[in-house]
């Protein structure tokens, strides 16, 4: 692809200004790279874009004003009818390829583009982030030196709608243990190589917000080699209409089913243990969502208690002798009995919970004592909100019948 100078795009709308609208990087030249000689490797960039148009453009621009010498951009817009082809257009003749047709889904979109790529680096810019000046060169720079590098990612910046910065992405380096605890990786700023993405599939196209998420953890359980980059690489815009603004509910009860995937491979004990934390933390965020959003009481009783149930399934899949830590199976079973308890009076509690899947009792009574003697927010919680019958009676005499 020839590479575009400021001059040779479009002129920006009025009164756009900066980067990359009046501002964009010096092409560079193959043999550039470091080492000098060493040519840089191909990056192949994928855009997928849905009636995004009010940022698509600076998008699209903040890809070509890179300056790389080897860039290959795919633009695959869902049958956008917002202006969004139009502006695909107008750069038309700098886009390697692009197709604005009805598809299932962003992950769909982005393996459709990725399979009409070439490039030997592969990444994916959704059509309301941007790129930072210069970030393909610092790629390209980093992989010319270290080619063994299968996940490069750098840092990142949060951007509101009009392009003002609020906030960072907290970026570092880690391994999958760390991975579980947070996703330290943020999506706008990675690249991988093909072999990387082959070797694992691409993305789940089953998932929809969560495709990156699992997408580094089956890399990490792949043993595949990451590195972090400490330099800004690109904006991630958070705005009114942002699938990770309006769609958190989702976004969650998808990571659940991401460790549903982990959970199913073979795990050690440290394994084990960061699976079932990141099921404790993913649920009570997903019940703190509830609680925010739902105000019938009716209907949000239903769904915690809903939520609730797939909980309890998943724990019974943890056992201590296969490394669950007993501490923690009590400290989740804990936290389901307490928000069962705070959907109502323990009667209505232990009714709720008994239509759900129930808990392994005996393991529960093996667990309980554990957080019972330990944990200091148990007793805290206890005594803030005491039930009738105690807790571990709505497990040991109300979980197993039919109470109504």
């Amino acid at each position: 692809m020839e590479i575009p100078s400021l001059n040779d795009l479009p002129a920006p709308p009025p009164g756009k200004t900066g980067w990359p609208w009046t501002e964009g990087s010096a092409p560079l030249l193959q043999g550039q790279g470091e080492p000098v000689g060493k040519p840089y490797p191909r990056i192949s960039i994928v855009t997928p874009s849905y009636n995004q148009g009010l940022f698509l453009e600076e998008t699209i621009r903040s890809v070509l004003l890179q300056g790389y010498p080897d860039l290959e951009y795919i633009v695959i817009d869902g049958g956008s009818t917002d202006g969004s082809v139009e502006v695909i257009r107008k750069y038309e003749p700098w886009i390697t390829y692009w197709t604005s047709e009805p598809d299932s889904g962003q992950s769909a979109a982005i393996n459709k583009g990725i399979l009409r790529s070439s490039g030997n680096i592969l990444a994916w810019l959704n059509s309301d982030d941007v790129y930072c000046p210069d970030a393909l060169r610092r790629i390209g720079n980093f992989l010319v030196t270290l080619p063994d590098v299968d996940l490069l990612y750098g840092d990142c910046e949060m951007i509101d709608g009009n392009g003002r910065v609020f906030d960072r992405f907290s970026v570092r380096a880690g391994d999958l243990i760390e991975l579980l605890e947070q996703n330290f990786i943020a999506q706008p700023s990675a690249f991988w190589t093909r072999e990387a993405w082959e070797k694992v599939g691409g993305l789940d196209e089953n998932l929809h917000y969560a495709m990156d998420y699992d997408l580094w953890l089956r890399m990490f359980l792949g043993e595949m080699t990451s590195a972090h980059l400490p330099f800004i690489l690109s904006r991630f815009r958070y705005h009114d209409v942002s699938k990770s603004s309006v769609q958190l509910v989702p976004f969650g009860l998808e990571s659940l089913r991401v460790l549903d995937k982990i959970s199913a491979e073979p795990r050690d004990g440290r394994l084990s243990q960061a699976i079932l934390e990141a099921y404790l933390r993913t649920f009570e965020a997903i019940i703190d969502m509830y609680q925010q959003t739902i105000s019938d009481r009716r209907e949000l009783g239903d769904s915690l208690s809903g939520l609730l149930g797939l909980w309890i399934a998943r724990l019974k899949k943890f056992r201590p002798e296969q490394g669950a830590p007993r501490r923690l199976l009590a400290q989740s079973y804990f936290r389901i009995c307490y928000h069962f308890y705070l959907l109502g009076p323990m009667n209505a509690g232990r009714y709720f919970f008994a239509k759900t899947i129930p808990p392994d009792r005996h393991l529960f009574r093996e667990t309980f004592p554990w957080l019972l003697r330990g944990s200091r927010r148990a007793a805290q919680l206890q005594k803030k909100h005491p039930p009738e019958g105690g807790c571990a009676d709505s497990f040991s005499s109300g979980a197993g019948g039919d109470e109504g």
